[in-house]
């Protein structure tokens, strides 16, 4: 998607000179605030509306297999909705945007767990808000999840060509 710039929220690290190497392109980097995940999330999202953004979109760094698509139908579900959010095939999300920051959706237990999706979506119903979803999207959230990512993999995409690099040096995913 050409005209969305890219943030890139971190785990606070002195260095993070490798992530500037994978994303030239990013219009900014921060480190992550807060003392949950669901915290965090609602603090990235706050700081970018903040620089003065119309909507965000959220999304994870496990999506191997995550397309311009996806961020652009996540971007057009805010055209109809409060809230985006695209769904994993296990029970989990991969994408939450927002026009305004509101941290209903984020006040959820759970992650990682296969209720995350739901337990938000009924956050954000109880909070008075509306939601359009997301294209589905697969993470990868365990080693099973990679071997099935790794038999699946397009060769073209940078992960394709990291696992083919990985099998030619003897290393079994």
């Amino acid at each position: 998607i050409s005209d969305a710039d890219l943030f890139v929220s971190f785990a606070p690290d002195p260095d993070i000179q490798p992530l500037r190497d994978i994303f030239p392109f990013a219009a900014g980097f921060f480190p992550q605030q807060g003392s949950d995940l669901g915290e965090r999330m609602f603090n990235a999202i706050a700081y970018v509306i903040g620089l003065g953004y119309d909507s965000v979109i959220l999304t994870g760094s496990d999506l191997p297999l995550l397309t311009p698509e996806h961020i652009s139908k996540g971007f057009a579900a805010l055209d109809k909705a409060d809230i985006a959010i695209g769904p994993t095939s296990d029970g989990g999300y991969y994408l939450i945007g927002m026009k305004k920051p509101c941290s209903a959706p984020f006040n959820v237990r759970g992650y990682g767990g296969s209720t995350v999706y739901q337990s938000t979506v009924n956050a954000i119903g109880q909070a008075g808000l509306t939601f359009a979803l997301a294209p589905m999207c697969g993470d990868v959230d365990t080693p099973e999840d990679l071997r099935l990512f790794a038999m699946e993999a397009p060769a073209h995409s940078h992960t394709g060509k990291y696992i083919h690099t990985l099998r030619k040096e003897g290393i079994s995913i």
